[in-house]
């Protein structure tokens, strides 16, 4: 009989022999999978060490240059539209061909996962939510979630307008030098309380200054933290972070108190609820209706709270830079806004402003919010397009897929010659496809897409009727989250008519 001291001791070269032999299998059904497929091999980054570390190190250092944006785009100038990087010991296919963007994202969806991404990233703030999950998870918070903006895109827009009218009302048009990037801030942070979490309705005639300054202070050391996560990869695990987790428990003690709130508001106002006497939708108590899960309504309230309040100020605040600084933009886009004075802002009438339109999907493109979007293939798969020689390019099961949508969105073969330059009116025989993906595409296409558009109009459309002129000062300098941002702010002098 074999002593136990002995099988510990042949248990590791066991395992290890079992490891080998499983990845030589791989790996020859990888190549034969390849040669079928008539697949070439991919043009590959030098990395200096088995690691990437490398590759880790420069984009921390372009992170805090502030020119992280123009280095991804450098690698894609030398390397071409697809190229093989990697990233602690995992393979990493980044692309910007968008035969190969349709592929992942869409034609060869359930063979890709999002979770193992974005969980180890932002679960300590949302759980198991729409944005971390995959599967019948999140199909299941996918199906509960879009019908509640579809109903907003229609009745919340009268809502906003009011949000938007107390911003008016506080912006200096003397023609003095400001940055409205808070103001624009303040604004999408209101309507996110008002919306997002109900507080019109659940706290009416309470003063929630100071709940709500501690929230947003939560909010931003949260998604700093997250960003954080995100650029260290494995190494999050070893690295602590105390601010980020007191950041987390901060927004989960806010959730929960209006989660509470809205359940005791449906309790007592089910019968006649306010919004609905007011003609308003809400996501809390839209959402609340469906479920009563504490947890689960918590992880959906932050997770939509986290994906779409920043981006959709941001989208306006570049939207602002870029107007400042082309006026004979500026000036069109004004005699169209200025045939709607008088008019209350409906998701129709802002959407009936066609050039207002291409100038939002042009600053999208050119500022598009969230940097990437990654996958990982569940099993061996193939790309259109990323071989030597333009051949299909084999995905091996475990391998990250990576657009770079700024990249993508700048690459001068798919938007001419041109391409870094703000003009509008390409959208005029431009037609979107996967050479454009602001919101991401395929099925996991971001829901509340219509909406962030239509604030995004609303707010652009008062800015543009009531001020004549507006300039603008200062660079556009990144900063990097969850979503990418002028951290330089939005200084401007606005003329009004």
């Amino acid at each position: 009989m074999p002593s136990t001291y002995s099988l510990l001791l042949v248990l590791p070269f066991c395992v290890f022999i079992v490891t080998g032999l499983r990845r030589a299998w791989a790996s020859f059904n990888d190549r034969r999978l390849a040669r079928r497929h008539g697949c070439g091999q991919p043009s590959r980054y030098p990395h200096k060490d088995p690691l990437g570390l490398d590759l880790f190190f420069q984009t921390g250092k372009q992170i805090k240059q502030q020119n992280r944006l123009r280095g991804i785009r450098d690698l894609y100038e030398v390397y071409g539209n697809t190229f093989e990087t990697n990233s602690f010991g995992s393979t990493v296919i980044n692309t910007i061909d968008p035969a190969n963007i349709q592929t992942f994202l869409s034609l060869e969806f359930s063979k890709y996962v999002l979770e193992p991404i974005r969980f180890p990233v932002a679960s300590p703030i949302m759980g198991y939510s729409i944005f971390t999950t995959d599967g019948l998870l999140w199909e299941k918070a996918r199906n509960e979630i879009k019908p509640v903006f579809a109903r907003a895109e229609i009745s919340n827009l009268a809502n906003f307008e009011g949000h938007l009218d107390n911003m008016m009302k506080r912006l200096p048009l003397d023609g003095s030098l400001f940055d409205i990037a808070p103001f624009v801030d303040d604004l999408y942070l209101a309507d996110s309380l008002d919306y997002l979490f109900a507080q019109s309705i659940i706290f009416p005639n309470r003063d929630l200054s100071s709940l709500n300054a501690g929230f947003l202070k939560s909010f931003r050391a949260s998604t700093a933290g997250a960003g954080r996560r995100h650029l260290l990869g494995r190494l999050r695990y070893v690295i602590p972070d105390p601010p980020f987790r007191q950041a987390c428990k901060e927004l989960h003690e806010f959730a929960d108190v209006h989660i509470d709130a809205a359940l005791k508001y449906l309790q007592q106002d089910s019968d006649s609820p306010a919004e609905s006497k007011m003609g308003r939708s809400t996501f809390l108590l839209d959402l609340a209706r469906q479920t009563q899960d504490r947890r689960y309504l918590r992880n959906q309230l932050l997770a939509v709270f986290m994906a779409g309040h920043e981006s959709t100020a941001v989208l306006v605040e570049d939207a602002i830079y870029e107007l400042a600084r082309h006026p004979e933009v500026w000036d069109r886009a004004r005699a169209e806004a200025l045939g709607l004075a008088g008019k209350p802002l409906t998701f129709e009438l802002v959407r009936s402003q066609q050039y207002l339109y291409q100038v939002i999907k042009e600053v999208l493109r050119l500022h598009p919010l969230s940097p990437t979007s990654s996958r990982i293939a569940l099993e061996p798969t193939i790309l259109p397009r990323g071989g030597k020689g333009n051949t299909p390019l084999l995905v091996p099961a475990g391998a990250t897929v990576m657009v770079h949508r700024q990249a993508l969105h700048l690459n001068k073969e798919l938007y001419g010659e041109d391409a870094d330059m703000f003009r509008p009116q390409r959208w005029e025989k431009l037609k979107q496809g996967w050479h454009y993906m602001p919101f991401s595409g395929g099925p996991r296409t971001c829901p509340a897409q219509a909406m962030a558009m239509a604030q995004a109009a609303a707010v652009l459309t008062r800015l543009l009727q009531k001020v004549e002129k507006i300039q603008g000062e200062g660079d556009w300098k990144e900063g990097w989250g969850l979503v990418v941002r002028n951290v330089a702010g939005v200084w401007v002098r606005l003329i009004p008519s």
